[in-house]
Order: C-alpha cells, then structure tokens, then sequence
C-alpha cells in the first residue's frame, strides 16, 4: 500500500478522539539491499522513500508491486497529521523483522 500524508490524514479524520491506530510494517531493508545489487537507484529511492519493488505472492506466485517504507516515514507521517506515537516494538516471524506501531489520535 502507498503510504503518504493523505493516507495519515484520512486516518486522523476517520478516528473518534483519543482513537488508536495500529500500523504492522515489515523491515524491508533486507529486500531492498537483494533489489538494490542489481539496480543501486533503488536503495536512493528507498532513502527518499519512493522505493517501489516487484515481489511475487507465496500463495498465488502473482507479481505485485511492493512499496517499500522506511518506519521513520511513516512515524514522521503520522505525528505530522495529529498522532502521538504510544509504542513501537520489533519481532521476528519466520526470520523476518516486522514493526508495531501504536499511534493515539491527539485531542483537537
């Protein structure tokens, strides 16, 4: 999913006060290192986050495009459009790194 200030926006609009907003977001650093041997643009792009790869589905082997977003984006994204970060923890699952993000609607 593209990720943008509309997108935190829309959030922010759609939550009654105080409302939360959890966000699960895969580490995607390590796609982007194997994308990137081949074509060096594409870690600059997932510096500016406008990082785009083509994965391939594991349950219907169908390509996709993938957005890849840095956590710090998508943080800055949300504190800009009237969120407070409550938590935020990393897991692994099946040897991947995933981040949880809570995020509470600030009291207008």
């Amino acid at each position: 999913m593209e990720f943008d200030e509309h997108i935190c926006k829309k959030f922010n609009e759609s939550l009654n006060d105080s409302g939360i907003t959890y966000i699960a977001m895969p580490n995607s650093l390590e796609d982007v290192f194997n994308a990137a041997q081949n074509d060096y643009d594409i870690l600059l792009n997932y510096l500016s986050n406008n990082c785009e790869l083509h994965k391939v589905d594991k349950f219907t082997d169908e390509p996709y495009p993938f957005n890849a977003h840095r956590f710090e984006f998508i943080i800055e994204c949300m504190l800009k459009s009237g969120h407070k970060l409550l938590h935020m923890r990393n897991e692994k699952f099946n040897n991947k790194e995933t981040y949880l993000l809570v995020f509470q609607k600030v009291d207008s």
